[in-house]
């Protein structure tokens, strides 16, 4: 699959300041590791998109955020937007992605979700791909 001929429907944060696309992470295909396969939680190698919590699945997770909030089916928790999140840490990322709202996935990753504003949790973002 050529990475770059879709969008990413994530944005993995590394340690080092790397932005990595879900088709790298989500499929275990990370630069510099060996395979590690395709994550349990993907759908065919990509995160799945994101979902509005329901009365359900806040009671059973409400650390992913508020009822009707979009989150990734795959996040264990809502962590704020990237600049309050990482603090001085955040400028070693885009400023494009300062606003995004962080989660914490099943396999302990961060991500961002392109689009998907911290401060307007509730709305679907336009490059969900």
């Amino acid at each position: 699959m050529d990475t770059n001929a879709v969008p990413p429907r994530a944005l993995f944060l590394s340690d080092e300041g790397r932005v990595l696309p879900d088709t790298l992470v989500c499929s275990g295909v990370l630069p510099g590791r060996e395979p590690s396969g395709i994550c349990p939680f993907s759908e065919a190698g990509r995160m799945p998109l994101p979902q509005q919590i329901g009365a359900e699945a806040h009671r059973s997770g409400p650390e992913r955020g508020n009822l009707g909030d979009l989150a990734p089916p795959c996040a264990l928790q809502a962590l704020g937007d990237l600049t309050s999140f990482m603090g001085a840490r955040s400028p070693a990322f885009p400023p494009d992605l300062q606003p995004l709202r962080v989660f914490k996935c099943r396999l302990m990753y961060l991500l961002v979700v392109p689009g998907l504003r911290d401060d307007r949790a509730g709305e679907v973002p336009a490059t969900q791909g």
